[in-house]
Order: C-alpha cells, then structure tokens, then sequence
C-alpha cells in the first residue's frame, strides 16, 4: 500500500454510505459527551484526560465528515427526537417543562465531574453553559475543557438534554 500523502483528507477515503454513517455516530456521541454529562470517550478510554483527547479528535474528525458531506452535497441521516417528548392528541408537538433548580456554589457542589448547567459573572465567559467541577484541583470546567473563573451557580442538567 502507498503510503498516504500527510496533508491527505482522510475523509476522501470514505464511500458517501460509510461517510453518512460515521458523521451519524460521530454526532451523537459528541453530542452525548456534551449534553447528558456522561462520557463515551472517558468510559472507553478508562481516564478522563485520555478521554478529552478522544473527544477532541472525534470533534475533528466530526468536521471533517461535515465538510465533505457538504462538498458531496449529501443530506445527513435523520437523527431520532433527542427529547423524545410524548404525543399529546391534536398537539404535534407538546411543550414540556421541567423546574430548575439553581445552587449557589456557596452552598453545595455537584458530584465531582458531573456535567451540569453552571450561572458566570465574568464578562468574558458565556452566562450560562454546560461544565462540570473538578474536586480534585478545584476548577470549574466547561463542557469543552476551557476552565471557568467566576461560576456563581449551578443546576441538574434538564431530563429534556439527556437524550443520548
């Protein structure tokens, strides 16, 4: 086999079926990474700095099935109903809604390395996002890795975003 050029695009290697499927997996696993507070790169990796660099390069790779999926003009696979709200006769789409409850971090902290909602007051960071605590070194991280200084709140992670 030819070795592969370095600067070589590996999704160029993919068939447009095997492409779609990938980007499908990709998806939602970033996205179950993301939003439910559970890893499936940590759990496979078996530690959680192997597993930001899995969900890293996942990202990466994810873009790069998003460009080439574009370039082919493909339409990805429909993606099921992460909410899965149930149906309400004559309402297509029920609203559902779901209390939540903000803890000010004076007066308790999540478990350790559970993604939650968190509440900032620095201007330079987003209001609100998804993060975890990290007990051991005392920071608060948001969902991808970037350290978070002025966290004032936080709160379960709504049902409805655990869809993974």
């Amino acid at each position: 086999m030819p070795a592969i050029p370095q600067l070589a695009r590996i999704e160029a290697y993919f068939s447009d079926e095997a492409l779609l499927a990938l980007e499908f997996f990709l998806n939602g696993a970033l996205r179950c990474h993301v939003e439910s507070g559970y890893s499936p790169f940590t759990h496979v990796a078996g530690d959680k700095e192997a597993g930001r660099r899995m969900a890293l390069s996942a990202e990466q790779l994810h873009a790069a099935m998003e460009r080439a999926m574009t370039e082919r003009q493909l339409t990805p696979l429909p993606r099921p109903n992460a909410a899965a709200v149930p149906a309400t006769p004559g309402v297509p789409f029920a609203p559902q809604w779901e209390a939540i409850e903000w803890i000010g971090v004076d007066l308790a902290m999540p478990d350790s390395d559970t993604m939650v909602m968190v509440s900032t007051a620095h201007p330079d960071e987003e209001p609100v996002a998804l993060g975890w605590y990290d007990d051991e070194t005392g920071f608060w991280h948001e969902s991808s890795a970037v350290v978070l200084t002025s966290v004032t709140h936080w709160a379960a992670v709504p049902f409805g975003m655990r869809g993974c």
